[in-house]
């Protein structure tokens, strides 16, 4: 059970405001060249991708029913990034309150972690003379030793969610604005626009007819890696030229290969136990299947065939999570750690009687019967893509790992779904809160069996 806990820090922070809209100048380049690049590029530092979800050392970073948050992995607790320990985070006045870590998130916002500082978008109500408020997007920064906090950019027009740090630069995939004949405004596309110093955007990457959008993807001993909806390019820093390397991206980038999931037409099946008397059938959980996955790379040449690595994968099933990871590439080690699916009957739960106000609204007359599955066996499986060596270096945990944040220090990061029978009925009889479909998921971190 997630606990909301007040940081007890006193710094103040500081604000400083901009115009509610913005115009985004170009560096000067009007036509990308495509052709091949210098071979001279040097990286500057890692790549650092906003994320709904951020892994940062031992603590997670994220939005959290309207507050910027992060969890402690060491002891699973939850804490809001408010360093005002009187601070009632807003109560029922959330839109006129001071609090700093509300960022009224609706699902989608990001978050990044650079050293000290810590990026993300927050929503922002400023209030109008007639008592009403105006709804506007942020781009803040926080720093982490002071707390002190930095409003870089304020828009009421255009939603701004995607953005980057590299070099020490902000970089954000900004929408064109569209002023048609009768005075109408629209966006889309996406260009990549480098923020300055003064709060100002710079165009440093425009989006066209045949490029509708760019992200930048990775970074590299051969330069930058930007996507759009026809492949992966590469690029330099000054983003000078672009050098087409793969037509199908879909996936993560390391070791000049593309990694990602393909799904496949097969699928593992589970019998559960039937029930000695009449169930609900409708809502109760009896067998059950998932698609089977396979962990595909493909090298970033422009003209590889894609190589399968491992089947089968965990993939887009039985997961609530928003946008799940079900691997991760450790760059520093060039080591894969991948989910498999191992589908197993674990135990089930005969529900004689549940709320009896609910039951009554659903029509619910007859026990529900939920078979209980485990989607992995409880394994994390560790890859070497060049050598096709795997071993398994997490197993029988009694929990499935259904988003996979990262491996670092011995130690898997990500959010687990309980499926020891006898613990969700243990439980559920103590009193907590779980549906019928004994769904109990945490967020925190395992050892590994790593020698």
């Amino acid at each position: 059970m997630k606990r909301i806990i007040c940081f007890l820090i006193t710094a103040l922070l500081l604000f400083s405001g901009c115009n509610n809209t913005l115009t985004a100048e170009t560096s000067g380049q009007t036509e990308m060249d495509e052709t091949n690049g210098s071979s001279t590029f040097t990286i500057a530092g890692e790549l650092l991708t906003s994320q709904s979800i951020f892994v940062s050392g031992n603590q997670l970073f994220f939005h959290d029913n309207g507050y910027l948050s992060y969890l402690n992995f060491e002891t699973g607790k939850t804490f809001v990034m408010c360093p005002d320990p009187l601070c009632l985070h807003g109560g029922d006045k959330k839109v006129d309150s001071e609090c700093r870590a509300i960022t009224f998130d609706d699902g989608h916002e990001s978050v990044l972690v650079d050293g000290n500082e810590i990026w993300f978008t927050a929503w922002s109500y400023k209030k109008r003379s007639d008592g009403m408020h105006d709804r506007v997007l942020q781009l803040r920064m926080m720093d982490l030793k002071t707390m002190d906090l930095k409003i870089y950019l304020e828009d009421n027009t255009i939603i701004f969610r995607e953005f980057w740090r590299y070099d020490g630069k902000t970089y954000l995939s900004y929408p064109n604005q569209i002023t048609d004949e009768q005075g109408r405004v629209s966006y889309n596309g996406g260009n990549i626009c480098r923020l300055e110093k003064n709060g100002k955007l710079t165009v440093v990457l425009e989006s066209s007819d045949n490029h509708p959008y760019w992200s930048i993807v990775n970074v590299d001993e051969s330069g930058l890696y930007v996507l759009s909806s026809d492949g992966v390019y590469r690029t330099d820093e000054e983003f000078s030229y672009l050098e087409p390397v793969d037509e199908g991206y879909s996936g993560e980038i390391m070791n000049g290969y593309t990694y990602y999931l393909e799904k496949t037409d097969e699928k593992q099946t589970a019998k559960g136990d039937t029930a000695d008397v009449e169930i609900e059938e409708e809502f109760s959980l009896l067998d059950t299947s998932a698609t089977v996955y396979r962990l595909m790379r493909r090298k970033l040449d422009g003209n590889s065939e894609p190589e399968e690595l491992y089947k089968p994968v965990f993939g887009m099933n039985h997961t609530l999570a928003m946008n799940p990871k079900f691997f991760y590439l450790d760059h520093k080690r060039g080591l894969v750690y991948l989910i498999p699916l191992e589908l197993s009957h674990q135990g089930s739960l005969l529900w004689e009687e549940d709320d009896p106000m609910t039951m009554q609204q659903m029509n619910i007359t007859k026990p529900i019967l939920t078979n209980i599955y485990s989607l992995t066996n409880g394994k994390l499986i560790e890859l070497n893509p060049d050598t096709g060596e795997t071993r398994v270096v997490l197993s029988d945990t009694g929990s499935d790992i259904v988003n996979l944040f990262g491996v670092k220090d011995g130690k898997v990061l990500a959010e687990f779904k309980l499926y020891n029978a006898d613990e969700l009925i243990r439980l559920k009889q103590s009193g907590e809160n779980m549906s019928s479909s004994m769904d109990y998921r945490w967020k925190g971190s395992m050892e590994l069996n790593i020698d």
